[in-house]
C-alpha cells in the first residue's frame, strides 16, 4: 500500500505500507511534500513515489476519491497499470464551476478537465458507492461501461446487537458531522412532536462541526432533552449505538448538489440491531422501508417525527425491526461480503 500519510484513526496492524511523509526528513517535509502535490496536479509525477509504486509489481493502482486519483493518474499511465478509482461523492458530484472558481483551491480548478482524462481513458474504471452515486456520476461524464457499484461494508465482528432480549431505552441517536449537509437540524424540529407525545424521549447527538452552536441553540429554543457529546472516539459511538432505541440520519442535498452517498453509521446502527430512519439518498439503499427502519422524503420532518414514535413507543415492531436490520446487513453489507465484490471486479479488469 501506498500514500502520502497515514490518516490517524486507520488500523494498519499486519500491512505494509509506504508513505512520501515517512520519507522525508525534516526539516524540508513540509515543504516537499507540498511540492508534490503541486506537481501531481501539473502533470509531474514524483520519481520517488513512482518507483515505489514500479518495485511493488502492482497489477491495478487502486484511489480513492478522485482528487487522489489525478494524483496517480501519470504514473499509471507511464507504467501501464489500470487504474480503479473509488468514487465517494463530492468528488464527483460538485458541479464543475464550484472547482474551475477555485472554491476548493487554486490548484483544483483543473480538477474537471483532469477527471475528463481519465472518462476518457478506457485503461480507468470506476467504482461507486451506491446506486445513487453512479447515476449522479454518469450525469458528470463517467463511462456506463466502466462504472461498477460496489457497497463499502460494514465490519460485523465490531459492530453487533447488544444482548439477547435487550431492549433499549428511548434514546434517539444522530451520529455525523454537524453541518447543514447533514441535516441535523429536521431531527431537532421532529423531537419537538415525539417528544410532546413520547416525554422519555432523549436525543443524543454524537459529533461537530460549523452548525454546532445553531443546534444547540435551537434545542434549548424548542426546550428539548438533547445532549450534545461531540466527537466521540468509534468505541464509544458503538457503545451508544447499543444504548439506542433508534437510529437517524436526515441528510438533505446541497446546493452544490452533493448528497449522502451511502452513509455507513446506517450500517453500523444496523448491525447493531437498531432501526434506522433515514433520507439520505444514497444511504436508504442499505435499508428495507418498513421492514428494517424507515426512508423519509428530505426535510419532512412530520413523516420523520412519526417513524422515530413508532419505534419508540411499539415494541414488537422494534423488535421485528431491529432483528431484521442486523440480519439484513448481515445478508448483503459485510466487510468481508463487499471486499470480495471488489476483488471480483479486479480480476475482471486483470483478464480484459
Amino acid at each position: 500500500m501506498a500514500g502520502y500519510r497515514f490518516c490517524d484513526g486507520l488500523d494498519m496492524a499486519g500491512i505494509s505500507a509506504f508513505t512520501l511523509e515517512g520519507r522525508i526528513r525534516r526539516p524540508f517535509k513540509r515543504i516537499y511534500l507540498k511540492a508534490f502535490q503541486h506537481m501531481q496536479y501539473l502533470g509531474i509525477s514524483s520519481p520517488v513515489f513512482k518507483s515505489y509504486v514500479e518495485k511493488l509489481d502492482a497489477e491495478i493502482i487502486h484511489a480513492h476519491f478522485g482528487y487522489d486519483a489525478i494524483l496517480v493518474y501519470d504514473i499509471a499511465r507511464a507504467l501501464k497499470i489500470p487504474l480503479v478509482v473509488t468514487l465517494h461523492g463530492s468528488d464527483i458530484l460538485f458541479a464543475p464551476e464550484v472547482w474551475k472558481k477555485g472554491e476548493a483551491g487554486f490548484f483544483f480548478r483543473c480538477y474537471p478537465r483532469k477527471l475528463e482524462a481519465l472518462f476518457r481513458d478506457p485503461s480507468v474504471f470506476f467504482i461507486a458507492v451506491s446506486k445513487a452515486l453512479r447515476e449522479g456520476a454518469l450525469k458528470r461524464g463517467v463511462p456506463a461501461e466502466r462504472c461498477l457499484v460496489c457497497y463499502t461494508g460494514s465490519n460485523h465482528r465490531y459492530f453487533f446487537p447488544a444482548d439477547p432480549g435487550h431492549m433499549p431505552s428511548n434514546k434517539v441517536l444522530f451520529v455525523g458531522r454537524l453541518s447543514e449537509f447533514k441535516g441535523c437540524e429536521f431531527l431537532l424540529k421532529a423531537m419537538a412532536s415525539v417528544q410532546r407525545q413520547v416525554p422519555q424521549a432523549e436525543l443524543v447527538v454524537i459529533g461537530d462541526g460549523p452548525e454546532k452552536l445553531k443546534l444547540t441553540s435551537m434545542a434549548e429554543e424548542l426546550n428539548l432533552k438533547a445532549s450534545f457529546l461531540g466527537a466521540l472516539p468509534r468505541d464509544q459511538v458503538r457503545d451508544w449505538m447499543t444504548k439506542a432505541r433508534v437510529f437517524c440520519l436526515p441528510s438533505i442535498t446541497e446546493s452544490t448538489q452533493s448528497f449522502e452517498t451511502f452513509g455507513m453509521v446506517l450500517l453500523e446502527a444496523q448491525l447493531c440491531g437498531v432501526p434506522a430512519v433515514t433520507s439520505a439518498r444514497g444511504g436508504s439503499e442499505s435499508i428495507v422501508h418498513n421492514e428494517t427502519g424507515f426512508v423519509f422524503a428530505e426535510k419532512d420532518t412530520e413523516a420523520l417525527a412519526n417513524y422515530v414514535t413508532a419505534l419508540l413507543t411499539d415494541d414488537l415492531l422494534w423488535s421485528r425491526f431491529s432483528r431484521a436490520a442486523h440480519e439484513h446487513v448481515l445478508a448483503n453489507f459485510t466487510l468481508d461480503a463487499c471486499t470480495r465484490r471488489i476483488e471480483a471486479f479486479y480480476d475482471e479488469i486483470s483478464r480484459s
